[in-house]
C-alpha cells in the first residue's frame, strides 16, 4: 500500500487525520482495528508528508474529497479497490493520474471503469499496454502545439 491508499482507506472508514504539531492526529467514529493502526504506523512518514503537502487535515467532508461511485457489480478483487480509489481520487484532485496495472486485461477493465464515472471532463485511457492514464480534457491547445493547430488545411 501507499500513503495515498492508507488515507483513502482511513477516509472511507470516517476516519478524520490531521497534522498537529508536526504529529498525526486522527479521529475516528468507532475505535480503530489493529490493522488500521497498524498502516498509520507503517505510513506514517508518508502520511505525515502527504497531510505537510496539503496543507490542512483531510476527511468525508472535505470538498477535495469525492465519493467513489460503486465498485460492487463490476468485478474487481478487494486488492484491486484501494489502488482503483486513488486513480480516482487523484484525477479529481490533480486532474490526472497514471497506475501502472498488473496486465493489459486489468488496465482496460479499470480504464472502462474509470471512463463511464469520472466526470465529462475526465477521460482515462490504457498506454504502453498496461499503464491507466486518467487526464482532464480541455480546449486549450500548448504553446508547442500551435504550429500543428494553427496549419489547418494549408497545402504543402
Amino acid at each position: 500500500m501507499t500513503p495515498q491508499t492508507v488515507l483513502a482507506s482511513l477516509i472511507e472508514t470516517g476516519v478524520r487525520i490531521e497534522l498537529e504539531n508536526g504529529h498525526l492526529r486522527y479521529h475516528s467514529p468507532t475505535p480503530l482495528d489493529d490493522r488500521l493502526l497498524g498502516l498509520i504506523r507503517t505510513h506514517k512518514p508518508g502520511l505525515l508528508h502527504l497531510l505537510e503537502a496539503k496543507g490542512r487535515p483531510i476527511s468525508e467532508s472535505d470538498d477535495r474529497v469525492v465519493p467513489l461511485p460503486e465498485l460492487s457489480g463490476h468485478g474487481f478483487s478487494e486488492s484491486e479497490l484501494p489502488a482503483l480509489r486513488t486513480i480516482y481520487q487523484t484525477t479529481i484532485d490533480k486532474g490526472h493520474a497514471l497506475h501502472k496495472c498488473i496486465d493489459a486485461e486489468q488496465a482496460q477493465r479499470w480504464a472502462d471503469w474509470l471512463n463511464t464515472d469520472l466526470p465529462d471532463d475526465r477521460e482515462c485511457f490504457v498506454i504502453r499496454n498496461r499503464e491507466v492514464n486518467c487526464y482532464t480534457v480541455t480546449d486549450e491547445v500548448h504553446p508547442s502545439h500551435n504550429d500543428v493547430a494553427n496549419a489547418g488545411d494549408n497545402s504543402m
